[in-house]
């Protein structure tokens, strides 16, 4: 299994479970989670140091035959916060072995790494490492990869698919989603791909100025985003 030093929050989904939900006749259904703000008082060297930590919200909501994972950032603080956050979805068809998988990666540049999978700040073409991005075989596959420059449809959202025999999951990322993280060990019947703000250590290599889409939230603003997970053929 390949190095996974980077941290990042886990989600994970039984797409089962959510193809019988949306095959049923409930119209949708929310389930909303909610963090307040938070003040921090820490003890260091040079005296007492207040964190104030954002309010964060997360909506998950199933309608249209599809799981809409939504999230919403408000910065308290009296100075601009960067974002940068990311999910951990696994998933798994059930119709054929993952050697025959087929995936669909819905971006044009592919971010070199280095040992500890943190990217270098350099990148190359997509098709280096997926000939046909549209069609690409996870035979034999090792991924942990980040992939930038998203492809983007009219509403600015930018498309993945995981297709197998007859099953097919399409995941959608909104505009505020600017990478995605494709994680799938080789011998291992799973894959996660993984919707991103930013990349991997986004906001150190923005500090290096090797970064150039890191966003921020205004003092008092919000940030927020979906990415949604629609199963067809289960």
């Amino acid at each position: 299994m390949s190095d996974r030093s980077p941290v990042r929050s886990t989600l994970s989904f039984s797409i089962r479970a959510i193809s019988a939900f949306l095959a049923s006749s409930a119209p949708c259904a929310d389930v909303a989670f909610a963090a307040a703000p938070t003040t921090v008082d820490a003890a260091c060297t040079s005296g007492d140091v207040t964190l104030v930590l954002p309010q964060g919200d997360m909506t998950y909501r199933l309608q249209d035959g599809a799981l809409e994972v939504r999230t919403t950032i408000t910065n308290h603080s009296a100075e601009a916060m960067p974002v940068s956050i990311g999910f951990h979805p696994y998933y798994q068809l059930s119709d054929s072995p993952r050697d025959e998988w087929q995936l669909t990666v819905g971006a044009r540049t592919h971010w070199l790494l280095a040992q500890n999978k943190v990217p270098t700040g350099e990148t190359e073409p997509i098709e280096k490492i997926f000939p046909d991005p549209r069609a690409a075989s996870l035979r034999a596959a090792d991924l942990d990869d980040v992939f930038g420059d998203l492809v983007r449809d009219g509403q600015g959202r930018a498309t993945m698919a995981i297709v197998g025999k007859s099953q097919r999951l399409d995941l959608v990322l909104g505009a505020n989603y600017r990478s995605v993280v494709i994680w799938a060990p080789k011998d291992r019947d799973f894959i996660c791909v993984e919707p991103m703000a930013g990349i991997t250590d986004a906001i150190n290599l923005a500090h290096k100025g090797q970064y150039k889409e890191l966003q921020s939230i205004a003092p008092g603003g919000t940030w927020r985003e979906s990415f949604w997970i629609k199963p067809s053929g289960f």
